[in-house]
This record gives structure tokens, sequence and C-alpha cells, in this order.
């Protein structure tokens, strides 16, 4: 058939079960040229691209401290986010750096940030 064009155009492998530990999220996943995509239990298809594919597989991919990723990307003020199961990753475009945000710092910041003063 006519090729079609996309974001991931070019499949690398033909859908996997992800390797990892036997406690890590289960999800198919395809690898393109220039990222993965995700086929989640639920059916949903997400693709992770980019400087934040470089970071989400140098932390573990799905069996690592994030978990599977929710959503595909998204722009927030001066670059891109995505979310993952316990945690997201931000990319500023103007420094060229990617920052994990890991959701028990998130959870732990604000229970303290909202609880009483002991004063």
């Amino acid at each position: 058939g006519a090729a079609r064009s996309g974001v991931l155009p070019v499949e690398l492998a033909s859908a996997a079960a992800e390797p990892g530990a036997a406690t890590a999220p289960k999800a198919e996943y395809a690898k393109f040229v220039n990222g993965y995509v995700f086929s989640l239990a639920d059916g949903d298809v997400v693709s992770v691209i980019g400087k934040l594919l470089e970071t989400f597989l140098q932390l573990g991919q799905t069996a690592g401290k994030l978990g599977l990723p929710l959503a595909d990307q998204y722009l927030v003020p001066g670059g891109y986010r995505q979310d993952f199961q316990f945690g997201s990753l931000v990319f500023n475009q103007g420094a060229g750096i990617v920052t994990t945000i890991l959701k028990t710092f998130n959870n732990t910041y604000t229970k303290e940030y909202n609880a009483p003063s002991g004063n």
C-alpha cells in the first residue's frame, strides 16, 4: 500500500511484549525511527518521542521509575510535558534539558504544603 506520512512512519520492530520485571506494567510497543508507540491495556495508543523518549529509556522504560505513558506529550510554557503512571517528564526547549518529576515527590510536597503549621 501507499506509505502514510505521520510522526512515526518507519517501524523498526514489530509489536512485542515489554520486557522487564514481573511487576512491570504490561504493554505492547513498536519501535520507530523517531519514537516508540505503546498499545495500552485499555486500548489507547500513546507515542513517546524525542528528548522525552531518550530520558524515558534511560530511566528503564516501563519497568523504570515512570511506568507506562498515560498520554502523548503536550505543550507547556517553554516546551513539552508527558505524563506517566508514576510521574512526568518535562522538556525545556530553551535549555535543552528534560526534568523528571516523580509522583511520590509531588504527593509528599503537596501533603506537606497543605498541612497545618505545627507552630
